[in-house]
């Protein structure tokens, strides 16, 4: 089966990648898979303090690239955030409903954590976020709009 980086390393000649965001940012291969496409817009969004500010120092040489640090949910409500010993897995799933995959995985910690949905992450960001990301927000912010116009057809 193919990784989601496969897969968009095959659409890449097709397709070419010209803003992303990403959710979970996790290693440094994040950063390395969107250089080799040049992408000139991106923006990280990780729950992790530590990992989004060392992914902010590691991205200063591009003016375009922006890391945040929210937690990303279906809607704006208050929920408990896990840390796990391998912080890969933390969220807002209990790690030990994760123990018949990762038989070592266990939770480390706990507390109340705000959570947002990716739209109003986006409008809270947006004055950040310069005008050459602007197309990039612009047409989420219309494909969400036609997304939630959907739900309610």
């Amino acid at each position: 089966m193919m990784s989601i980086y496969e897969k968009l390393q095959s659409l890449q000649p097709l397709y070419p990648i010209k803003g992303v965001i990403h959710i979970g940012v996790g290693g440094p291969n994040s950063i390395r898979f969107y250089d080799q496409f040049n992408v000139t817009s991106a923006v990280f969004i990780d729950a992790n303090k530590q990992r989004s500010e060392s992914l902010s120092n590691k991205i200063l040489d591009r003016p375009n690239w922006f890391s945040l640090c929210e937690v990303i949910g279906a809607k704006d409500v208050e929920q408990t955030y896990y840390e796990a010993n391998n912080a890969n897995e933390s969220g807002l799933s209990p790690p030990d409903n994760l123990r018949n995959l990762w038989k070592n995985l266990q939770t480390k910690s706990q507390s109340p954590r705000r959570v947002i949905d990716l739209k109003t992450c986006l409008k809270k960001y947006e004055q950040q976020i310069n005008i050459k990301s602007a197309n990039l927000l612009f047409d989420l912010k219309k494909r969400f709009q036609s997304v939630e116009e959907e739900q309610f057809l």
